[in-house]
């Protein structure tokens, strides 16, 4: 089934009255959305900045990475094989370029692409194949606001939690090689990492939300930041 995008919300106002009125509930409602994927689910998607105020880049389960401009419109098709999640994050200062990391669900491998946000291309640079160990559910980035290494984190099935450590080379090939595993006791399902506090989140679907310590030298000790049924969160964890 093809699936549209939910591209962009006008939440910003919603959670500032949230914020004054204590436990007030206030609706966001989603103003626009994209075309259909291509081919098939919609799994992922972020919005970068470019030239033309923001492109929306998305993952379609079996087409690739699609990018939208704010129009809705689909800008170009990628092929990244299966592809479950992905995230990015800038190469330099200008945030033309970025560097997006994919999950390719069919061969539960980490793709590594270099992404033109003003032209809506990208290039593979991964030098070798990167098998993550395990199903691939999906991923995110992390980048140490302390010497700006940058890490994947893929998640899986099962409840694992593999990093990654990303080097890039001066003409721009890229690799990863695994430094920790973290893991929760059931299907990791989605993850978001906070780069200036160096906090990682993951959701395990049926339990709830988690936040481990993203350096790869800190220990692991997870706490749960809320908890299907038992908190504020009424049905599965997403993302």
């Amino acid at each position: 089934m093809r699936k549209a995008w939910i591209a962009w919300l006008f939440a910003s106002a919603a959670l500032m009255a949230c914020n004054a009125g204590g436990d007030q509930v206030r609706a966001v409602a989603p103003v626009a959305e994209t075309t259909a994927t291509e081919q098939s689910d919609a799994n992922t998607a972020l919005v970068i900045p470019n030239a033309d105020g923001g492109l929306v880049v998305g993952s379609s389960e079996s087409a690739g990475i699609e990018p939208y401009g704010l129009d809705g419109a689909r800008r170009a098709q990628i092929a990244a094989g299966a592809t479950v999640g992905l995230d990015a994050r800038p190469v330099g200062g200008d945030q033309t370029g970025w560097i997006v990391a994919t999950l390719d669900g069919a061969a539960n491998r980490l793709r590594l692409f270099e992404l033109n946000a003003d032209a809506a291309t990208a290039t593979e640079r991964t030098t070798r194949e990167i098998p993550i160990g395990f199903s691939g559910e999906s991923i995110c980035l992390y980048r140490d606001a302390r010497d700006q290494t940058l890490y994947a984190f893929a998640l899986g099935g099962a409840g694992q939690v593999a990093q990654f450590m990303i080097s890039r080379s001066a003409d721009g090939a890229m690799d990863a090689r695994h430094v920790r595993d973290l893991r929760v006791a059931s299907e990791a399902s989605y993850c978001a990492a906070d780069d200036a506090t160096g906090d990682l989140y993951v959701a395990e679907q049926g339990v709830g939300f988690w936040r481990f310590d993203a350096d790869p030298e800190a220990e692991v000790v997870p706490e749960l930041i809320d908890a299907v049924r038992l908190g504020n969160i009424s049905e599965e964890a997403g993302g």
